[in-house]
């Protein structure tokens, strides 16, 4: 062989090895690709030691109040990546630290599933250094009340009703004049039930004994129910649109139907045998008695013999028909329904466990609710909340127990708090302690952070700010404030 045939060869060996290596490296590629798409990640630390290189992960969302926060998982070095932020991390259990100079910090353990994006969306950093400032004092201060976008909060006091803008670098407050008609209602001597339309323009309420809407768009203007429907006999109601101008009423006679304030019309009979329901807008879930003709159709059907009496229907306000998603064996169980996302859910608290179910699609043609979780409770259940902007329901017993399912880790939770707390906003809570000192804790009872020292009135409404700058609290009938980013 010559040298030409020599380099020719050499040639032709070096064109099939690096073929054969693109190859290697286009099938290696893939591999990688297709493992990193499906949810593994490749542990290079793990290399000649314990655990596997390879190894299955979740996604976790990590966003913060205010944002920018230097994140910190399971103890190491603080990353490069801050808040709000997405990481990829290996299953199971995570600490997550979050911190930023000038705040106090946030902690919190999360369980990752395999392939499961986990939304850690709701931490909130409060400044170390505050200061207590006072916006004004209201003598006879008997109920407060704040607006979903907590850029409102009404007042009563003597018989008059306040109106505090809470974004303010200075707080303004405005008395408010209620108008029934032509008519100035001259005193209010109660405020209770209340409950705000999702735009924070209306409200629903008992005032002075009977249910109303009160607008606080222009001028303070309320519409009693009775003045609509002079024999109506309420069981419950609540507001079906976002602007609070539509009601959903169940009267005594378990008949539910819609009003509509603008029109002062009742709708006809929706649905009839109602025991109790909620609703998210025009969306129902309701607990139904069935007639004693339909047990008895169902007891000449072999297969339906051990069907309960009462139900858990779901309904859309227009639609023509019900939907079944359970039989339930308590005639009063307590309901909440709630959108996460996507998904529509249910929760069912009845004879001692709670169910939660959930859907894509509301009332359809091929609607069906599946069972996502179940599980005892332990206590006799007083009241069910959905909280945390669909994030958690929480279930309070008639001794004070309380435990929330948390829908994002889906499991149950027990909160120990002391007997004076409520919420602070759809997230975070307050606990008090025996001389009005308060700490605020987030919605499943962990992160426990003391802002005041004493003297905090639990009466009445504690709440953040919309623009999130502000902390507002009573001290006796001395509304205060704390600057918190």
């Amino acid at each position: 062989m010559d040298e030409r045939e020599r380099i020719q060869h050499l040639r032709r060996i070096k064109v099939i090895v690096t073929e054969i290596f693109m190859f290697i490296s286009v099938i290696c590629l893939v591999v990688f690709l297709t493992l990193v798409v499906t949810g593994y990640s490749f542990n290079l630390k793990k290399l000649g030691g314990q655990g596997e290189v390879i190894e299955r992960t979740g996604l976790i969302q990590i966003s913060s109040l205010p944002t920018g926060a230097t994140i910190t998982i399971d103890g190491g070095i603080p990353l490069l990546l801050r808040t709000n932020a997405s990481r990829a991390l290996g299953v199971g259990e995570h600490e997550i630290l979050l911190s930023r100079e000038g705040y106090g910090e946030w902690k919190k353990t999360v369980s990752l599933k395999e392939g499961m994006m986990y939304r850690v969306n709701y931490p909130r950093l409060f400044l170390e250094e505050r200061e207590a400032e006072k916006v004004t004092t209201l003598e006879g201060l008997s109920a407060t009340s704040v607006a979903p976008n907590m850029e409102k909060m009404i007042a009563l006091a003597n018989g008059k009703f306040y109106l505090y803008s809470l974004n303010e670098t200075k707080s303004t407050i405005e008395a408010l004049e209620v108008l029934n008609g032509d008519k100035v209602v001259e005193k209010i001597e109660s405020f209770e039930e209340i409950e705000w339309g999702g735009n924070s323009e209306r409200l629903l309420a008992k005032i002075n004994g009977k249910y109303g809407v009160l607008s606080v768009k222009k001028t303070a203007e309320v519409v009693f129910l009775d003045e609509i429907w002079k024999e109506l006999k309420v069981s419950k109601v609540r507001l079906e649109s976002e602007a609070g101008d539509k009601l959903i009423v169940l009267d005594e006679a378990g008949e539910l139907r819609e009003i509509d304030l603008k029109s002062k019309k009742i709708s006809e009979v929706l649905l009839k045998g109602v025991l109790g329901f909620d609703n998210d807008g025009e969306d129902v879930v309701y607990i139904r008695k069935r007639s004693d003709e339909e047990m008895k159709a169902k007891a000449e059907d072999e297969e339906e013999t051990e069907k309960s009496r009462y139900t858990l229907e779901a309904y859309q306000i227009g639609a023509e028909e019900s939907y079944l998603i359970a039989e339930l064996s308590d005639e009063k169980p307590k309901i909440s329904t709630m959108k996460y996302f996507n998904d529509n859910l249910c929760a069912v608290v009845s004879g001692g466990k709670i169910e939660v179910y959930a859907s894509e699609e509301w009332p359809g043609e091929d609607f069906e609710m599946e069972k996502v979780f179940e599980g005892e409770i332990g206590f006799e259940a007083k009241e069910l909340l959905k909280r945390g902007k669909g994030m958690a329901f929480s279930i309070r017993g008639v001794n004070g127990e309380e435990l929330v399912y948390d829908v994002e880790a889906e499991k149950m939770i027990k909160v120990e708090l002391s007997t004076t707390n409520g919420w602070v906003d759809e997230f975070l809570r307050f606990e008090l302690g025996e001389e009005g000192e308060m700490s605020v804790v987030d919605y499943d009872g962990l992160n426990k952070r003391k802002l005041v020292e004493k003297g905090v009135n639990g009466k009445q409404k504690i709440v953040v700010s919309g623009n999130n700058k502000w902390l507002y609290y009573f001290k006796g009938e001395t509304l205060t404030r704390e600057r918190i980013i």
